[in-house]
């Protein structure tokens, strides 16, 4: 017995590529600082200045709020606030990374031999991009945060399934959101994270999980520890 897929109406499709535009818009607000950690979300206002129903916003904060960028944290009454960055906050993100990148890691040492090296030329050439970004006169930071955004999900997409994948780009805006803010501060920090994918792009090529695994446990850490100190010295931002 075969199945088919349910047609979409145009007014399915449309009222889906509202939500997806409002989401993607809120998003942008958030991660850019212009509704900065704290700020009340105000949904008659959102859905004024988006030119969409409020129910298309609500639906929007709700995916927000899966994703941890906004939060209810007096009840489900009451209003959404932007989340507060805290060290809390970028270490729980930390450890859903190290559970799900370790395993891909793993994964990817796994490979056949032609799979590993082409693997490991393809983010050996993301790595470079990242650190001549990383050091030049005048850094770009939101590139470099795509940058190195790139080098993990490449290694992700390479060798994880949908369902991994989901839980994995979850993580994506929360990331975003810290490295907006902290990464200035951290930019003199960024050659030896690359040096850590180097070691980790050697023992994918070496076809070691055990070293795949180490190398990335390694980054993910030390980047939770350049963090908390750039959270700590900007004086953290709530308690959430």
């Amino acid at each position: 017995m075969t199945t088919t897929e349910p047609s979409k109406t145009p007014g399915h499709t449309a009222g889906a590529s509202r939500l997806d535009e409002s989401y993607e818009a809120l998003r942008e607000l958030i991660v850019s600082g212009e509704f900065p950690p704290g700020s009340r979300i105000i949904e008659a206002s959102i859905a004024e200045q988006l030119s969409v129903s409020r129910r298309t916003v609500q639906a929007a904060l709700t995916r927000l709020q899966h994703e941890g960028l906004i939060q209810r944290p007096e009840g489900q009454r009451s209003p959404y606030l932007v989340a507060w960055l805290t060290i809390r906050g970028y270490r729980e993100v930390v450890d859903i990374m190290l559970a799900v990148e370790c395993l891909a890691a793993r994964r990817a040492a796994e490979l056949g031999e032609q799979q590993r090296l082409r693997l490991a030329e393809e983010l050996r050439a993301i790595n470079d991009e990242l650190l001549r970004a990383s050091t030049e006169p005048t850094p770009n930071i939101k590139r470099i945060e795509e940058l190195d955004w790139e080098f993990h999900s490449h290694l992700a997409r390479a060798v994880l399934g949908s369902r991994l994948m989901t839980i994995y780009i979850a993580q994506r805006p929360s990331i975003e959101l810290y490295g907006r803010n902290y990464c200035s501060q951290m930019i003199d920090t960024r050659p030896a994270s690359a040096s850590e994918h180097r070691t980790l792009i050697e023992a994918i090529e070496c076809g070691d999980g055990n070293a795949s695994d180490l190398a990335m446990r390694n980054n993910w850490n030390n980047a939770y520890e350049r963090y908390a100190k750039a959270i700590k010295d900007s004086a953290e931002q709530g308690a959430w």
